[in-house]
């Protein structure tokens, strides 16, 4: 051990091979890291996808009796038990064709969104699921959006005449 001189430690063949492969796997490491935490949150933003769109999906399948009626006696509670029972909303609106509010449940205390003409607009053209971020209190969350249709269109095939 008394042989051991601290100016050769940063020295000779043996120390040159010793930091570069410590320098390289703490890279190597430092990227893996990285890309983990991104692929772990990209899979999470589709799972929560996945599950908000279902979520809104089913909430407008419930919805359809209130919807055809504009009537908010059917909505308020369909609104209160799907709010509800997920802790992660903050809020459900439904609206009528023209952006008025039929019923809303919200977790924030006088916050009620504003639907505005470009999204009656986007669902006009193409009635599907969809979901969007938004900012709201200085944070980031996810607004689903799902089209309650009531009807389907029939074509005269479709009918039957009984005589």
């Amino acid at each position: 051990m008394a042989n051991i001189r601290p100016d050769r430690i940063f020295k000779g063949f043996r120390a040159k091979v010793f930091w570069f492969l410590t320098t390289l796997l703490l890279a190597l490491s430092i990227f893996l890291t990285v890309v983990v935490i991104y692929q772990q949150g990209k899979l999470l933003k589709q799972d929560m996808a996945a599950r908000g769109l279902s979520i809104v999906g089913n909430f407008a399948h419930d919805s359809q009796l209130g919807i055809f009626t504009e009537s908010s006696e059917f909505l308020e509670p369909v609104v209160k038990r799907n709010v509800g029972l997920e802790k992660d909303f903050v809020y459900a609106v439904v609206y009528n064709l023209e952006g008025k509010v039929i019923a809303v449940q919200t977790n924030e205390k006088g916050f009620i969104p504003d639907i505005t003409r470009d999204l009656i607009k986007r669902l006009d053209e193409k009635p599907v699921s969809f979901w969007q971020e938004t900012a709201y209190n200085k944070t980031e969350i996810y607004e689903f959006w799902a089209p309650v249709l009531v009807s389907k269109g029939f074509k005269g095939e479709d009918l039957v005449i009984d005589t």
